[in-house]
């Protein structure tokens, strides 16, 4: 499959919060990034996708490439399974082997057809469901910026390198300002969430999620993540890749045009009260 490829994009990866995919992280990413390094050709450029979860958490400022991993005890299954997998790229770098890892924010902007994590919180934001704020924030950037970020790092990165591709670092309660701004809403004030009501919410949310076999929210793996800021500097990817992303409003509004054309935004009983027009 691999034979005759001069670059590689080694993307494919699992994303899970609960149920039965948490048992198959470790295997897909990290067991996962060894068939590929095994079978890429000995000359071949491989881009590696990690994720900024991978560099650590913040803790006052943001984060570097060069800043050492800090929670390696955090019990959160994913960022875990993307750390080790990194670290297998990266020490195939060292012997020698042509790697570049790239590390995404958290992703935003239109057609997000399969939901993902930040997709399905934009959506629940915008349908009136959001209606108290977990703690930390996180580093956001638009999809088609990382897209090309990768194809930079392909063209220009240097061999056992990492390259943060972050956008705009934001709190929940102004990632929400956002939101509502775009979506044309001026929501009731909403207040961040004490970590030991996330917590209870987060049990009642894993019990329904088992009776009705769908993903609960939050998850005890989000209130984990929640413990932290994930805020990162994209300098080097700047300075060396010239990686240059779109500002966070845009990718917002064209995010919740493509959700709107998909569906009636029809907010009913609390979530009516809740999400208001900003012109009334």
């Amino acid at each position: 499959m691999c034979a005759g490829c001069d670059v590689i994009f080694h993307t494919a990866g699992l994303v899970a919060v609960w149920g039965p995919g948490l048992a198959r992280l470790y295997d897909v990413h990290v067991n996962g990034t060894r068939k590929v390094l095994g079978a890429a050709p000995p000359g071949a450029r491989v881009v590696h996708t990690s994720s900024v979860v991978a560099v650590g958490a913040s803790n006052g400022r943001p984060l570097t490439e060069d800043d050492p991993w800090n929670i390696p005890r955090v019990r959160v299954d994913y960022v875990q399974a993307k750390r080790a997998a990194e670290e297998v790229a990266l020490a195939s770098a060292e012997d020698g082997r042509d790697v570049v890892v790239v590390n995404p924010g958290y992703l935003v902007g239109p057609e997000d057809h399969g939901a993902s994590i930040m997709g399905r919180f934009c959506q629940r934001f915008w349908k009136g469901r959001i209606l108290l704020l977990p703690p930390g924030g996180l580093n956001l950037v638009d999809v088609r910026d990382v897209a090309t970020g990768h194809l930079l790092a392909a063209e220009r990165g240097q061999p056992g390198r990492r390259y943060i591709l972050g956008g705009e670092n934001l709190l929940f309660p102004a990632l929400a300002r956002f939101l509502a701004s775009v979506a044309g809403m001026r929501p009731r004030p909403i207040r961040t969430i004490p970590r030991w009501v996330e917590w209870l919410l987060a049990a009642g949310a894993e019990i329904r999620a088992a009776m009705r076999h769908r993903e609960p929210y939050p998850s005890f793996q989000h209130v984990r993540l929640h413990r932290f800021t994930w805020f990162y500097d994209s300098s080097r990817a700047r300075d060396e890749l010239s990686f240059n992303p779109r500002p966070l409003s845009g990718s917002l509004r064209d995010a919740f045009e493509c959700f709107a054309a998909r569906r009636a935004r029809r907010l009913q009983g609390i979530h009516r009260f809740w999400m208001r027009p900003e012109n009334r």
